[in-house]
């Protein structure tokens, strides 16, 4: 099964619904087509509100910068293992000294994975920002091509043309 057209199809048999059935094999030997193949599409979520775009500025503003809850939920976590640490120390029982240490190293452990955990998502948040900018400069290319091109091909022409007319159609859907 083929669905969506090709780059010859017609403009109309250009969609999702468009199916066609081919055989996977011709004479014994796999069919093979010019125009048969994958179609992968990145999609960028959509800016839909200038209140958005503010609460995205703010949000990248304060990132990185230091969070006093963090660091002070740090530092207890910190006295705590001390706490326990400095507990076990002071207890006479070698068995309840051991359970004592055991749970101090538990608790750094977890600790210690969780400021890893928090430093990858902090890495992945940038990444995804990152590619997030750049899509949306690659957007913004294509939109000053399309609107480039439309100034170059139409300028000029009375508003009856209608292949100026479907690409200032197309022009306002990327708007």
């Amino acid at each position: 099964m083929v669905c969506g057209g090709n780059y010859l199809s017609n403009e109309s048999d250009i969609r999702s619904a468009m199916r066609k059935e081919v055989n996977y094999y011709d004479n014994a030997a796999p069919a093979t087509s010019k125009t048969t193949g994958l179609r992968l599409v990145v999609v960028s979520r959509t800016i839909t509100s200038q209140g958005r775009v503010k609460q995205l500025e703010k949000s990248w503003e304060t990132l990185g910068t230091s969070n006093p809850n963090a660091d002070q939920k740090k530092d207890e976590s910190q006295d705590t293992a001390k706490a326990l640490g400095s507990l076990a120390s002071g207890v006479e029982d070698t068995a309840l000294k051991q359970k004592l240490k055991e749970l101090e190293n538990q608790l750094r452990a977890s600790n210690q994975q969780q400021q890893e955990e928090r430093a990858q998502s902090i890495r992945a948040s940038l990444n995804l920002g990152s590619f997030l900018c750049t899509k949306l400069q690659d957007d913004w290319r294509f939109l000053d091509f399309l609107n480039q091109n439309y100034d170059a091909l139409c300028k000029d022409k009375d508003a009856s043309d209608t292949n100026c007319a479907n690409r200032k159609a197309k022009l306002s859907e990327q708007n």
